[in-house]
């Protein structure tokens, strides 16, 4: 199997979209940002979507690839960097962007709105 550059971008346009919405919002002071419950949900929504668009991008690349399998979401950055497939730099920022994913599945309370907007 190989990978289908369309499958990827696909992938890349929902994180291109979503971070040109959080740029938008990140130019609301914070006092503006938690007065507006709206605001507050579309900009968790939003990280939670470009989270699940990376792992998905790297779960893909992964299986089409045949490296092996990771356990945990984080992981599946490292085997990336293992396969120099991503660098050190990146990969490290990606496993902590997906330890974000764990608090969705645990439950959002644990992440702050002050915390989130940081």
């Amino acid at each position: 199997m190989r990978l289908e550059r369309e499958v990827i971008e696909g992938k890349f346009d929902i994180i291109d979209r979503n971070l040109s919405f959080l740029g938008e919002i990140k130019r609301l002071s914070l006092e503006q940002f938690l007065e507006s419950y709206r605001d507050v949900q579309a900009a968790k929504y939003s990280l939670l979507e470009i989270v699940e668009a990376c792992i998905d991008v790297a779960n893909y690349i992964i299986s089409v690839r045949g490296f092996r399998r990771a356990e945990e979401y984080s992981e599946m950055f490292k085997v990336l960097k293992e396969e120099g497939i991503i660098g050190k730099g990146l990969a490290t920022k990606l496993e902590d962007m997906a330890g974000l994913e764990i608090c969705w599945c645990i439950g959002m309370e644990r992440l702050t709105t002050e915390g989130f907007w940081r």
